[in-house]
This record gives C-alpha cells, structure tokens and sequence, in this order.
C-alpha cells in the first residue's frame, strides 16, 4: 500500500521529491494553486467586457480553466500527468455545461436574457439562493470598503451567517469583475473541486503512497458525483478544497519538524474552521496524533521525545487560552451544543444503527427530493451515495490494512466521517469532506474498484424498491426517530 522516501523516489520520474525535499514539493504544490487562483481572479476580471450574463460566465469560464492547468503544474512531471490534467479539464467542463444547463432547465429558462439572479423555487429552504446573496452582498460591502470584517458585513444586514469568510471569498470574485450573475459561480464551484484533486494527488505522494495510486485518486476526486453539476449555489464546494488544503498545510508542517507543527497547525486549522466549525478541532487532532507518531518513530532518545512533546504542548497552551472563546464557539460549543448534552448524547448513542443507515443512503429513497421536490440535481448525490458505499465495503473488507499502519490520510478521514456521521442533520455535505482522504487507501488496496461500484449501486436499487414497495417513501421513519 504504503512505500518508503527511497522507493517513492525510484517510482517517480524526475518529480521534484527527487530533487527537493518533501517541503520543498508541497510548498510548490500550494503555490501553483494559489498563483492559479489569483490569475482566474484577475484574468477574470480582466476579461469582463459586458457584464451581459452569457459574457461573464464566458469570462469566468475561460479564466477558470487557464487558473487550472497552472495550478496543475506542479504535477507536470509524473507519470500520468496527461491523462490527469485531460481528466480534470474534461470534468471542469462538463461541471460547468451541465451545472448550468440544469439549472437553465430547471428554475430558469431565460437566465441569459435577464439579470443574472439565482433562482430556486424554494429547493432545499432557499439555502442555495442565500448562499448566492450572501455572496453578492459581500460584493457590494466590498466595494464601499475594501478592508471590512467578514462577520461585520452580514451583521450590519442583520444576517446570522455561519460561513462569513467563504461567503465573502466568494464576493471578492464578484467584486473584482464588477459582476454578480448567478452563473458566474458555475466555474468557480467547479474550479474549486478540481483544485482539491490536484491537492489530492500531492497529499498522497508526501504521505508515500505511489504514484499511480495517487494520480487515480487525484482523477477520482475530479469525477467525484457528489455537486458536479457546478450551479448548485452552496458553500461546499469552496470549502471541499478548502479543507484539503489544510490538510496538505499539515503535511508541510510534518516536514518541517517541530516549528512547523507551532506555527502551521493554526493556519490550517482557520482554513479547516471556514468551511465548518467543529473543523477547527478536527485539524488540531490530526496535527497532535500526526507530531506524536513522528516523535514514536524518531531515533532520538526518550528524553529528547519528551522534551520535544512538552515544548509543543508548553507553546500551544497560549494559543489555545488566547483563542478559547472563539475556538470553543468554532467546535463543539457552535451548532453543535445540543449533540453534546448528556441527554442528546445517549438518544444518539442508541440511535447509532439509523444514523448509520442516514450516511451511508443519504437522499433517500431516489427520486424524492427535499420536500418531495425532486430535480436532477439529486441524482448526482444520490451517484455519490453508491460510491461512498462501496468505498466504506472495500474498508470493511480491508480493515486489518486500515488499522495497521494509520497515518495522516486515514485518521483524517475518519475524524472527518465520525464527526459527519454524528452531526445533527447528517447529510452528503458532511460526509463528502472525509471522501478525498480515504481514496488514496481504498485505490491501494483494492484494483477493482467498479465492481464495488456495481453492486452498490445494485444494493441501493433493491433497497429502494423494498422501500417504496412497503410505503415507506415519504414517510419520514428513520428521521421520525433520529431528529434533523
């Protein structure tokens, strides 16, 4: 599954590991994305002529792939670099032609010949069209003053927002273009997904897994059905790469020792937190057993270990007391106070085999969408729900490789799983985060992974004609039991 630093180094043909050091691969990793991010935002706004909504999509269109093959560049010289980078330009595109096209078909059907507004007629309780207000609100607050607080923008318009950075990431991307057409987004939702599958790919080559499994795992997540159609206006998609990012910050820090845990850890942790609260802890957990597992494996004597273990925890301590108020809003205290209280605590225990049954059938039965309004936006999570399954049998039947060797992917993505898994409402979104860490493992140890596939997907088709056939559809049973 795994290889070693030498071996690693004999499966790649002049990567840059070979050259640099570890450091030295992950840092170009992370400036390649963000060198492609800052040219589409300003080629993007560059290229803006008219602000007509077919012009800007066009622009943002353009710029986004151009932002992609240069973020793509750091991985120009390993093997499979051409059919990954065809891979994910060819995902790009269809995310984008079939993210707007559904949307087109399904709520408006003369977007191009109006304002570029979001409309949803109500799907999912108007989440979608706030997350495209709240984005062009940050525009405009923007534009007044360029270095206002995030929280302070949808505090003065009397909005309880509980993604103000990312919501206002995504209005300086309207600001700069002078624009806010709802499909302008299209490009950036999918720009972003394909940004975590490039991070994908550099991940798991630090964490020494070779480099055909890596190069899949990087296409997986380009192919990964969960949001592909571009135009479904959540914040998720921003934040999908924005958690994967952390992570590799986190493999950076692993690399540079003991500094790099002190000052990198909190970076990545804030960039964890945009997406979701309780993300916050999660990174600080992983960066703890990550340091730990370094210091277990270390040549350097007992003293030395302890030394070094106390003098971390010795400089977290004034972190952590300087930012206790907001760190504890951001995890457990933030949304999620009434999981942790005793009596919530126990009706989920109890409840452990439906919650089960929730994240891993997500929307369920198909074709029954939220509030019994389907559209074929679902179909791409319900696509996603057959491939999470067949992942989580191909970890049941590889548990004793799971668990023997646990490093920084695999702890990842189980905190990440267990924390969805026990989440008030838990659903895709929650779920999806912990996907792009497993894959490496699963596409390690398993080669054939589409059969797992196929009876997934034949698993869920039975499951859904039982459940239909007995009048369970509509019914609300297991979230009659289980609460939001």
């Amino acid at each position: 599954m795994i290889i070693n630093q030498n071996e690693l180094v004999r499966d790649v043909k002049q990567i840059n590991i070979c050259f640099f050091s570890k450091y030295n691969f992950l840092l170009k990793c992370i400036a390649c994305v963000l060198f492609g991010l800052l040219v589409y935002f300003l080629l993007n706004s560059l290229l803006v002529v008219s602000l007509s909504p077919f012009a800007t999509l066009f622009s943002s269109f353009i710029s986004g792939g151009l932002g992609l093959l240069l973020s793509a560049l750091c991985l120009r010289n390993i093997d499979g670099f051409k059919i990954f980078i065809l891979s994910i330009f060819i995902s790009y595109i269809l995310r984008v032609f079939i993210g707007v096209g559904l949307y087109i078909n399904t709520f408006d059907y003369n977007y191009f010949y109006n304002e570029g507004y979001y409309i949803n007629n109500g799907l999912k309780g108007n989440e979608y069209l706030l997350t495209y207000e709240n984005a062009a609100i940050a525009a405009k607050s923007l534009l007044n003053d360029p270095w206002i607080n995030p929280n302070d923008i949808y505090l003065n318009k009397g909005i309880d927002n509980k993604n103000a950075y990312i919501h206002t990431y995504m209005g300086i991307f309207y600001a700069l273009s002078g624009s806010d057409n709802a499909m302008d987004l299209a490009p950036f939702n999918a720009f972003h997904h394909l940004i975590a599958a490039i991070l994908v790919v550099c991940l798991a080559l630090s964490c020494g897994y070779q480099v055909k499994h890596s190069v899949y795992s990087g296409v997986m997540m380009a192919w990964l059905p969960w949001l592909f159609p571009a135009s479904v206006m959540v914040r998720d998609s921003v934040g999908f790469a924005a958690v994967v990012l952390s992570m590799v910050i986190l493999a950076l820090s692993r690399s540079l020792g003991l500094i790099g845990y002190i000052f990198l850890t909190p970076v990545a942790a804030l960039i964890a937190w945009s997406d979701r609260a309780i993300y916050f802890g999660i990174t600080y957990v992983v960066s703890l057993y990550s340091y730990i597992i370094d210091i277990k494996n270390s040549k350097k004597s007992f003293n030395h270990k302890f030394i070094h273990f106390f003098y971390l925890i010795f400089l977290l301590v004034p972190f952590i007391y300087f930012f206790y108020e907001y760190i504890s809003s951001m995890t457990i205290d933030f949304r999620h106070e009434n999981i942790a209280t005793s009596n919530n605590l126990i009706h989920r225990m109890t409840t452990l085999p439906l919650l089960l049954l929730r994240a891993l059938s997500g929307p369920f039965p198909w074709f029954v969408g939220y509030g019994n309004f389907f559209t074929y936006f679902h179909l791409f999570n319900y696509m996603y729900h057959v491939v999470q399954f067949s992942f989580f049998m191909i970890v049941v039947f590889n548990f004793k490789s799971f668990f023997k060797e646990i490093d920084l992917l695999i702890i990842a993505s189980t905190l990440y799983w267990c924390v969805g898994f026990m989440a008030g409402g838990v659903h895709t979104d929650y779920l999806a985060v912990a996907f792009p860490f497993i894959t490496p493992f699963v596409i390690s140890v398993q080669k054939n992974i589409f059969i797992y596939i196929i009876v997934s997907f034949i698993c869920f088709l039975i499951a859904n004609l039982l459940w239909i056939f007995f009048g369970f559809a509509g019914s609300g049973s297991v979230m009659g039991i289980t609460g939001y």
